[in-house]
């Protein structure tokens, strides 16, 4: 038999074991009530960044990054010796939506003012997005700057008249792909528009910053589609006019593909991972099921109004 002193040393020593476990098991307890405690329509993912995220990723305006942005324009003013005017800044990328009239017109991309073959002005926008990738992008922390990250898809002319005039002016239309799928919403897009003497004329970037989404446990297609019946989607046109659509049956409803959707709310935009299901017979919808949560996220009209 131990001594008093072994005794107290074993129950000294069993109280020690026993009070680690109390607080391993508190910890654990603790992470999985933080892991649970997502935002009405988040879920928790566990991604190669961070243990536990949320879902969908919110990207928040930052007025860190718009101080970053006006003083890259202003620089950029600078350079080209022009008085600084901001350009109108979307409220939470803070990517330039359109050029203020002190700067459109004002900035030569080609070497000479004179009008420039179709190639030499598509390359002089080749080198403006290269050069000035941070006017355009606003954000450089997850790689979405770079001519690597973006497609051409139309460059054309707005007037079919010939011969060409110095003051014609040309569309290049971008398309963003940073990420494995289309971007919708009007995102994803960058817009450049330049005379035919090369001076840049205006520029609308809805540019998103790259994040990876969670793809492992992605809702079945059937329940995406029974998510849609019964609900109306609708769209406000310019002139007030209102169009509407409520899917009435799996009939009228087929499975599309992925896409990405970011949604703007307040100073976020969350950035989804969605459905796009066509519906309706003749004229037809897309509409966006988040491909995690089921939310449904918006529609749109698949034909010209």
């Amino acid at each position: 038999m131990p001594g008093r002193d072994g005794i107290n040393k074993i129950v000294a020593s069993r109280r020690d074991a026993i009070n680690s476990i109390m607080k391993y098991a508190l910890v654990i307890f603790s992470f999985l009530i933080c892991s649970s405690c997502a935002s009405p329509g988040q879920v928790s993912v566990n991604t190669p960044q961070n243990l536990v995220r949320q879902y969908p990723i919110e990207y928040s305006a930052s007025a860190t990054v718009r101080s970053e942005v006006e003083g890259a324009w202003k620089s950029f003013c600078s350079e080209k010796a022009l008085s600084f005017t901001a350009p109108e800044f979307d409220s939470i990328t803070s990517t330039p939506l359109s050029l203020p009239q002190s700067l459109s017109g004002k900035v030569l991309l080609t070497g000479r003012k004179q009008i420039a073959s179709e190639l030499e002005l598509r390359e002089s926008l080749r080198s403006f997005i290269q050069k000035n990738s941070f006017l355009l992008f606003s954000d450089h922390d997850f790689e979405t700057t770079g001519l690597g990250n973006l497609t051409l898809v139309s460059f054309s002319r707005e007037s079919r008249r010939k011969p060409v005039l110095e003051t014609d002016v040309y569309h290049a239309v971008y398309h963003q792909t940073s990420y494995n799928y289309p971007i919708e919403n009007g995102y994803g897009v960058l817009r450049l528009s330049m005379t035919a003497n090369g001076l840049l004329m205006q520029v609308n970037s809805r540019l998103i910053p790259r994040y990876n989404l969670p793809e492992q446990t992605l809702l079945p297609a059937s329940e995406i589609i029974d998510k849609i019946l019964g609900n109306e989607y609708q769209i406000s046109l310019p002139n007030g006019q209102r169009l509407s659509i409520t899917p009435g049956g799996k009939d009228e409803a087929s499975l599309k593909g992925l896409v990405i959707y970011p949604k703007p709310a307040g100073q976020r935009l969350a950035i989804h991972l969605a459905y796009v299901v066509r519906v309706g017979k003749g004229k037809s919808w897309s509409v966006f099921v988040d491909a995690l949560t089921g939310e449904n996220l918006g529609a749109k009209p698949d034909f010209n109004y």
